[in-house]
């Protein structure tokens, strides 16, 4: 109990603050980064059995993969923007990506490997150097992230800061991410969502791709990230802010992505004369899991 009355009054303190840089520095840009971790074959944990079954069989693709993860950094604004990319650290047997082999790309992903997915030294310097701090980089930006060791290590993140421009650096209070951690409070869960979605579909409408080859999760983690960046979701990704603590003014309403890719109107024809089964959120039409997850659908 004392541990998190304390745990509160930090985070009650780190709100106080926010506050005051925010008042005191007009035009400052606010962004949240955040790790977070993913298997690579993720599944919904219900599964239907007659009553009082008390072994039941589930069918995956790869055993290994719905242990095996890799780590995801999403970065959103305090407006509601979403970063253009985002970075993915892969775990690799070698501890690096292949060399003669190029893994798959695309100008919204920025991927690091070393020998576990768990973030190292070398994986932190790519991503500020090539995602959090590109340009065009605001002048001056407020970063909210959490305790992890390197974060806290605020000499090794300013060394990366284009000349130019000053970041200052809020660390959420270790304990407090459930609490005040604006991607962790909505942004990630309705991420694992989608990721669920899409493995129960590959498997329930036996679709020919396998989503734990590095390659194919990679291209679905291109394509997840484009979506949950659509305008539509801004309201969305305001409410983990607000949830927070850090906005006093509630967010329109609005629809999860979740909810708005599986939801009404995505089972409709697609292009292609399969059914559909997810509602892109820019054009608002149904495509088909091939044309939109593996041919990387992409209409803006």
């Amino acid at each position: 109990m004392k541990d998190r009355e304390d745990i509160l009054r930090q985070i009650e303190e780190l709100q106080k603050k926010f506050l005051e840089i925010l008042a005191n520095n007009p035009g400052i840009v606010v962004v949240n980064s955040d790790q977070t971790g993913q298997v690579k074959e993720t599944h919904s944990t219900r599964t239907l059995a007659p009553e009082g079954e008390k072994d039941v069989v589930v069918e995956i693709e790869n055993a290994s993969a719905t242990t095996h993860a890799v780590t995801v950094l999403p970065t959103i604004y305090l407006d509601g923007r979403q970063h253009p990319k985002v970075y993915v650290h892969l775990g690799e047997a070698t501890g690096a990506l292949p060399k003669f082999k190029p893994v798959y790309s695309n100008p919204n992903l920025v991927i690091g490997a070393s020998k576990s997915h768990i973030m190292n030294k070398e994986g932190t310097e790519r991503f500020l150097k090539e995602v959090l701090f590109i340009q065009p980089m605001p002048k001056h930006m407020l970063l909210l992230i959490d305790s992890w060791p390197l974060f806290l290590n605020h000499s090794f993140i300013q060394q990366f800061v284009p000349q130019g421009h000053k970041v200052t650096i809020l660390n959420i209070p270790k304990g407090g991410t459930s609490l005040s951690q604006p991607l962790d409070l909505n942004y990630n869960q309705q991420w694992k969502s989608v990721m669920r979605r899409l493995n129960d579909a590959i498997l329930i409408h036996e679709i020919d791709y396998k989503i734990h080859v590095r390659d194919n999760l990679l291209r679905a983690i291109s394509q997840v990230y484009w979506c949950f960046g659509a305008p539509r979701f801004c309201e969305f990704r305001r409410y983990g802010w607000y949830k927070g603590g850090y906005l006093d003014t509630h967010p329109a309403p609005f629809v999860t992505p979740p909810k708005y890719l599986f939801g009404e109107g995505s089972e409709g024809d697609c292009t292609c004369g399969e059914p559909g089964l997810i509602l892109c959120p820019y054009c608002e039409k149904p495509h088909c899991f091939i044309c939109f997850v593996a041919n990387s659908h992409r209409c803006a």
